[in-house]
């Protein structure tokens, strides 16, 4: 069994099908204008080429209008501009222009206002015609001409490029900025802008660490070495007490040395004279004198 398609479904689909080919119509059958108020062509057939371009709308209902139609086949660009594609059979030639707007006053914010004072190259009022324009460097856009005749395409795109070159190098270009031309670079304003953003900012202080505590060395093995040495030194003087005593009181268990008996004769003498001065040889010391001795 076949699934139908609920009929709200069906009247949606065709509501939108219709509106689709009303817009289409509607955006085919208008009528355009060049800059200086006139219709394009009086004759219907030629009126027709053109259509509005959606992609050009500034919310009032204008549009920018290009040869969409068979066989000239122009591409809408959202800024407003028309490129059309090389045609010699029609005398068309490729590139980008400011073509025509459905506001007859041109004072739609969408009507482009690009190259629409002056006169052209070929002595063309440039508000009467459709203007080719060509981007410089900067972005900008410079002013050509009306589409110039084949047969003279040489000698016109020498000419062209020359007065191209010499807008281009002079700064005399605009720029298209949301479908709006302007004298501002949007992009240098843009890099302007961000540059004094970064030069008002205060600079970064470079961060700095604090410096690394001092290492630690631990008093262990100082306190370590002092009660050794002071052991050390205490186990010394016991031994040479102890050492001393037993000389003296086993005189005959030393070695015959004169030098080791001076030694302990002069002890002996300490011992039992108190602060009394022997010399060398054991013989006490004349007078008395107060204060420290002489070594």
């Amino acid at each position: 069994m076949q699934s139908r398609t609920p009929s709200h479904l069906r009247c949606l689909f065709f509501l939108l099908s219709l509106q689709y080919t009303l817009l289409a119509r509607a955006q085919e059958n208008v009528t355009c204008f060049f800059p200086n108020g006139i219709k394009i062509a009086d004759e219907a057939s030629k009126n027709d080429f053109y259509a509005a371009c959606p992609t050009s709308a500034g919310g009032d209902g204008q549009y920018m209008c290009c040869k969409t139609s068979y066989p000239f086949n122009d591409v809408c660009n959202e800024d407003g501009l028309c490129a059309r594609q090389s045609n010699p059979s029609l005398g068309e030639d490729q590139g980008l222009l400011r073509s025509t707007c459905t506001d007859p006053s041109w004072t739609s914010p969408s009507c482009l206002q690009l190259c629409v004072t002056g006169i052209d190259y070929l002595g063309n009022v440039a508000n009467a015609t459709e203007q080719f324009v060509k981007q410089c460097d900067d972005g900008s856009w410079c002013c050509e001409a009306q589409t110039p005749p084949l047969n003279d395409q040489n000698v016109l795109n020498s000419t062209m490029q020359n007065q191209v070159n010499a807008c281009c190098s002079q700064g005399k270009g605009a720029f298209i900025n949301n479908g709006k031309v302007t004298s501002v670079n949007p992009n240098a304003t843009a890099t302007s802008a961000s540059a004094t953003t970064a030069a008002t900012q205060p600079p970064v202080s470079p961060t700095t660490s604090p410096p690394p505590p001092p290492p630690h060395h631990s008093d262990a093995g100082a306190i370590a070495g002092g009660v050794v040495g002071g052991v050390a030194g205490l186990v010394l003087i016991v031994v040479a007490t102890f050492y001393f005593r037993r000389m003296k009181r086993n005189p005959k268990t030393m070695p015959e040395d004169s030098a080791g008996q001076e030694m302990i004769e002069a002890w002996n003498l300490h011992e039992k004279h108190g602060d009394e001065r022997f010399e060398t040889d054991g013989t006490q010391v004349t007078g008395e004198r107060s204060g420290p001795y002489e070594m």
